[in-house]
């Protein structure tokens, strides 16, 4: 069996859940009305599915047409002003990301080993320097971390 050299880690709703917060994020970039239910304040899967792990310039098309295609929506925004709205929103709400359940325990424990870890996001430094503010147990065992904006990353994943 080989030996294990190091982790990389994927960000949003693998170390922190921001998906809900993405969600929210979304449908008040897309201007639609959110519900108490819980349920209802989430994107669709086939949506969902679609657009996880890409970048807002890569996702916003997609959004976009499924917005105007499922929801009938009209007078939407290009795909840019879509990504930057949303990415606005959704750094707004970054004091609220909470860690994934068991995601610091986790790290702690891979820590403890010595191991090297690191982080690949599609998220922007930005929004990422945002969620970490509250999550330094899970952080500060980093020893990289490379977001979607970095010169170096010519395709996401």
């Amino acid at each position: 069996m080989a030996k294990l050299r190091a982790i990389l880690f994927d960000l949003d709703g693998t170390l922190l859940d921001t998906e809900a917060l993405s969600d929210k994020a979304m449908y008040a970039a897309l201007d639609i009305i959110q519900h108490d239910d819980e349920d209802e304040q989430r994107l669709p899967w086939e949506l969902k599915q679609r657009i996880l792990g890409l970048r807002g310039a890569e996702w916003g098309p997609i959004v976009l047409h499924y917005a105007k295609t499922k929801w009938k929506l009209e007078n939407l925004p290009t795909a840019n002003q879509l990504w930057k709205d949303w990415e606005e929103n959704i750094n707004t709400y970054c004091s609220q990301v909470q860690a994934c359940p068991g995601a610091t325990q986790l790290v702690q424990e891979l820590a403890e080993y010595k191991l090297p870890m690191a982080i690949a996001t599609s998220s922007r430094q930005t929004s990422v320097n945002k969620k970490r503010m509250n999550h330094d147990a899970i952080f500060r065992h980093m020893n990289a971390i490379v977001c979607g904006d970095h010169e170096n990353v010519q395709r996401g994943k």
